[in-house]
């Protein structure tokens, strides 16, 4: 299902003909979904809860941004944007999106006019809120580059933009640590063997850390019993942990009923950061999705 939101009387309007004398200076650029294949929670920082993970980019979802510089212009605007699934609001997310676009234009003083194809699902634990905001950021350095510009892309910068940006703009296997700031990539292959299901229903990761929190103080352990921390895909894989798949689980009970079936049909099975898409590894037989 396509949905299409092409223009927003909150924004700027931006002329065809505009976009079409620039035609030759057009950008763009994808920002690929990420899974996490183990998340421990291990303290909290400034009220924000501070995380030891390994991540892999997916290469199925991906979001596309098209960036038109505009000689002259002061400020971004969206000229269109698509949506893949059903579901979407556009107004929502723009609230998300354009502060960002805007940060990104003001650090560099480029502006222009941006259009978005989503593909990425919201609320899946698959990053899709951020892979709009890299594929944007991809999209004005790649024009920053081909004016023989180098952009400076220091971490503080980064986070402000989300704490998934850092490790989706690196786009390969990595350990993500503090609350999003510390990326270390990894020389590991992403696996091959790897599938995600983006179970129905949704996650909020601000609920389903509230969730966690409340899970800790009711019983004092609020995820699984394996205590081991992750430094990289197979020891996440020989270690599942994810502290806030229980939390998920609560939040949603679709993510349950779809995690107890994945685990008769693949050797390894976790929910992807908060939810709601759940990734399995080493398919043991065919997985009808519909029983």
């Amino acid at each position: 299902m396509m949905l299409h939101c092409a223009r927003f009387a909150v924004l700027k309007k931006i002329c065809k003909c505009d976009i079409m004398a620039n035609m030759e200076n057009v950008f763009c650029e994808r920002g690929y979904a990420k899974v996490s294949l183990s998340l421990a929670i291990t303290g909290k920082r400034e009220n924000l809860h501070t995380i030891d993970m390994i991540v892999c980019p997916y290469r199925e979802f991906y979001d596309e941004v098209t960036f038109t510089p505009i000689e002259g212009a002061s400020d971004v605007t969206v000229c269109e944007i698509s949506a893949s699934f059903s579901g979407f609001k556009c107004d929502l997310f723009l609230n998300f999106f354009m502060p960002r676009l805007q940060a990104i234009a003001d650090k560099f003083g480029v502006y222009g006019s941006f259009s978005l194809q989503k593909n990425v699902p919201l609320a899946s634990g698959l990053g899709g809120s951020s892979a709009s905001v890299v594929a944007a950021l991809r999209a004005v350095c790649a024009y920053l580059k081909s004016v023989g510009k180098e952009p400076e892309l220091d971490s503080e910068f980064l986070l402000s933009l989300g704490s998934d940006t850092a490790c989706m703009l690196y786009g390969g296997v990595c350990r993500v640590q503090g609350v999003g700031d510390i990326v270390t990539p990894l020389s590991d292959e992403v696996p091959e063997d790897m599938h995600v299901l983006v179970v129905n229903g949704g996650s909020d990761s601000g609920k389903c850390y509230a969730e966690y929190d409340r899970l800790l103080s009711a019983d004092g352990h609020a995820h699984a019993a394996d205590d081991y921390i992750a430094d990289g895909v197979a020891s996440a894989i020989a270690h599942p942990r994810n502290d806030l798949q229980n939390a998920a689980m609560s939040l949603n009970e679709n993510i349950g009923h779809a995690f107890a079936k994945w685990e008769t049909c693949h050797k390894f099975v976790i929910v992807s950061g908060s939810g709601s898409a759940i990734v399995g590894i080493g398919r043991r037989d065919l997985f009808d999705s519909e029983n």
